[in-house]
């Protein structure tokens, strides 16, 4: 009789979140008058512990100069989805090709501002890789592991006044002295609540 055997290869937390977003692709989004736009979150595991890349905004620009982001802006007219939009943007922005990264999916939700409608897609890249930087746009890179934005004493909040004249608590990020807030800090919690829910935990 033929053995059976189970394998014991580990499944990462990258590939779980896979399998939970993956499907998201296929979401259906109503704009409801604002401007299409989406980032790309680059995720890799380095020592079985995610790390996530942000951008610093080129001091040049005009709008949100020095902040942290991830790469991605508006979806033009030649793009054919969102998220080709935000596979174009990381090429621009930090020259990292698709064939460099996977895509895992799509955060549920998105975040917005005044004037956008922003979607967050999921790439898994590898660690150490050489990114080619638009020095227009973007003046550095930043990697952090994630359980350090996961860490309460990590968390900073703001209330905001909505669009209804309701108080919103809007959770924002601290790290080695860089401040990470608005539509990056809002789809950061989104990252962050889908992981705790992989792990099994409740998200606040």
């Amino acid at each position: 009789m033929q053995k059976s055997y189970v394998s014991n290869k580990r499944v990462s937390l990258l590939d779980k979140l896979k399998q939970k977003l993956f499907h998201n692709l296929n979401d259906i989004d109503d704009f409801n008058k604002l401007i299409p736009s989406a980032v790309m979150i680059l995720l890799y595991e380095k020592n079985d512990e995610v790390h996530v890349t942000l951008t610093k905004r080129s001091m040049d620009l005009k709008l949100h100069k020095g902040e942290f982001c991830f790469p991605g802006g508006t979806q033009e007219i030649t793009d054919e989805n969102l998220l080709t939009s935000a596979i174009r943007e990381c090429k621009e922005e930090i020259g990292i090709f698709d064939s460099d990264f996977e895509i895992l999916g799509r955060l549920p939700g998105y975040a917005k501002t005044s004037t956008h409608y922003i979607v967050g897609f999921i790439g898994k890249t590898r660690f150490g890789y050489k990114y080619h930087l638009n020095d227009q746009e973007v003046n550095s890179i930043i990697e952090i592991p994630l359980k350090k934005l996961m860490n309460p004493s990590n968390m900073r909040y703001e209330y905001l006044m909505d669009e209804n004249d309701r108080i919103k608590k809007i959770c924002c990020f601290g790290y080695n002295g860089n401040y990470i807030f608005g539509a990056t800090a809002v789809l950061l919690s989104n990252l962050i609540c889908v992981f705790e829910a992989i792990e099994g935990n409740k998200c606040e």
